[in-house]
């Protein structure tokens, strides 16, 4: 899990926060079916920002759950997380 705030003169303002589990990831390398699913909607509201998820398929045909991200900026890096597949 990564959260990022900027630290302005009135305090912490939230930009983005990232979470993507250990055993999510370790699970989907090993159990689940080479595919991944992005879906997102945009968050409206006095905050706004956008909300996105990747998902995968296990042996079951059921839906895995593997990264949350929720931000307000245009542009945003993942890491390494989803290099491992």
């Amino acid at each position: 899990m990564k959260i990022k705030c900027d630290l302005t003169s009135h305090g912490a303002i939230f930009e983005r926060i990232y979470v993507c589990l250990e055993a999510s990831k370790s699970a989907f390398a090993t159990t689940c079916r080479p595919l991944i699913g992005l879906d997102g909607c945009f968050v409206k509201g006095e905050y706004g920002g956008q909300l996105l998820s990747a998902i995968g398929k296990d042996g079951n045909n059921q839906m895995f759950p593997m990264i949350m991200l929720l931000w307000n900026m245009k542009i945003i890096c993942l890491g390494s997380d989803l290099l491992i597949f």
